[in-house]
C-alpha cells in the first residue's frame, strides 16, 4: 500500500507565497503515515530538479500520523514567481506517494526599477529618459513634470492601455516602464502668418 504524506507548511509563512532571498533556505513541515512498511524516505523537488533525501523514518507505529520537516537550500538564481515544491515519501517496498504543492516565490530585498519616458502622442521622444529605484514592495507614484509646448494627456505601464491622472504601481516587484504622453499645444495664429 503507498504511503501517505499531508500538511507541506513553512514553518512561518503561509505556502502561497513565501518572502525569499535567493540563497537562503525555507523551512517546510508536515505529517506521514504508512501502514506496512518498516521505513520510509523523504525525498524533496523542486520544480524539475533532482529528487533529494531529506530524512528516512522508521515506522514503529504503523499508520500513525508522523510529523516530519525539512529544508530546501534554495539556489542563488531561483526566480520570482511560481514554483512546484513536492515532497515525495518512498518506503521499504519502493511504493511511493507524494503531495506536489505550488509555492510562490518573491525575492523581497530586490529593488524594482522604473524606467519614466515623456513622448509625444505620436510616440517620439520629448525629454530625457528617468530612471528610479523602487524597493519592492514600496508604491511609485509618478510626478508629472510641465514641458514647455506640451500638455499632458496620461500615461501607460508597460504596454497597457493608456490612461489619465498621475502614473502609480502598488507593490512593485518588477522592472516596469511608464510612458508619459503629451499633447502639443497649439500656439495662436499671429496676424504674421
Amino acid at each position: 500500500m503507498p504511503p501517505n504524506i499531508t500538511s507541506i507548511l513553512p514553518e512561518t509563512t503561509p505556502i502561497d507565497l513565501v518572502d525569499i532571498v535567493p540563497g537562503v533556505n525555507f523551512d517546510f513541515s508536515g505529517t506521514w503515515n504508512d501502514i506496512d512498511s518498516d521505513q520510509v524516505n523523504l525525498y524533496y523537488q523542486l520544480d524539475k530538479g533532482a529528487e533529494t533525501l531529506f530524512a528516512s523514518y522508521s515506522n514503529p507505529d504503523k499508520a500513525i500520523n508522523q510529523p516530519f520537516s525539512g529544508t530546501i537550500s534554495l539556489p542563488q538564481n531561483l526566480s520570482d514567481g511560481a514554483h512546484m515544491l513536492k515532497i515525495i515519501i518512498v518506503d521499504a517496498e519502493g511504493a511511493r506517494g507524494l503531495i506536489p504543492t505550488e509555492i510562490h516565490m518573491r525575492s523581497g530585498l530586490l529593488p524594482g526599477e522604473i524606467t519614466e519616458k515623456y513622448q509625444n502622442d505620436a510616440g517620439v521622444s520629448i525629454k530625457p529618459d528617468n530612471k528610479l529605484i523602487i524597493q519592492r514592495d514600496e508604491d511609485y507614484k509618478g510626478i508629472v513634470p510641465e514641458i514647455a509646448n506640451y500638455t499632458y494627456l496620461g500615461y501607460k505601464i508597460d504596454n497597457a492601455p493608456m490612461q489619465t491622472g498621475n502614473p502609480q504601481i502598488v507593490d512593485v516587484t518588477y522592472a516596469h516602464t511608464v510612458i508619459m504622453i503629451y499633447g502639443r499645444i497649439e500656439l495662436p495664429k499671429t496676424g504674421d502668418d
